[in-house]
């Protein structure tokens, strides 16, 4: 009798650990990273981080992953870098680690945008374009034991920022600076061309005159 309540007990725990790793495995959580923002010194770009896909019960309330970028093309960046989207809050970012953390007093399992990053541009834009990534992303919903998601691991999510072209003002013709010339100007010239033909003509035959 002791062995099979032994047997009982050992498969209600292993049926408990199946269902436990099921509810984690079953729980998942969509991210993607956008901007329509230009690499140009002294300006902004702006990430928008958004939430989608959710299966995980009610939802989740809290964020925690890394942002990574480049710092030879950005500024450095700081908490006050961080704005929380629909009521996201932004509790942490750590510029060491540039580990953040952001939570919601409330869970969602619709989806939204969450946060917003704004990284300024160095001067000089060195680079046709850069890599905005925020990756080691885990979403959680609270702990399993009381009904939560537990941790929820996300793929990684990037964006491509490229640098704003610059147009080239077009080439303008040199002005002509010779004036043309008017009519009394072309007449005085042809005058002084018959006048010339005129004085060689004479010189010539005043010259076979006098020598006949």
């Amino acid at each position: 009798m002791r062995k099979i309540t032994k047997i009982v007990i050992m498969l209600m725990i292993v049926l408990v650990l199946i269902s436990y790793v099921g509810v984690v495995n079953a729980a998942s959580v969509g991210m993607t990273l956008n901007s329509s923002s230009k690499l140009k010194v002294g300006d902004n770009v702006e990430v928008t981080l958004k939430i989608s896909n959710i299966t995980a019960g009610e939802g989740i309330d809290a964020i925690v992953a890394t942002l990574n970028y480049d710092k030879n093309v950005f500024e450095e960046v700081s908490q006050n870098n961080f704005t929380g989207m629909n009521q996201w809050n932004v509790n942490l970012y750590a510029t060491d680690t540039q580990i953040f953390t952001i939570t919601k007093s409330a869970k969602v399992n619709t989806p939204s945008d969450v946060l917003k990053i704004v990284l300024k541009v160095k001067s000089p834009v060195n680079v046709n374009s850069t890599e905005i990534k925020i990756k080691d992303i885990t979403a959680s919903g609270g702990a399993v034991d009381v009904g939560g998601t537990g941790d929820i691991v996300v793929q990684d999510v990037k964006v491509n920022v490229l640098k704003e072209e610059t147009t080239k003002p077009p080439v303008q013709d040199k002005p002509n600076t010779s004036l043309p010339k008017t009519g009394e100007e072309v007449w005085i010239m042809a005058s002084i061309a018959v006048l010339s033909i005129v004085a060689v003509i004479a010189y010539v035959k005043y010259r076979n005159i006098k020598f006949k």
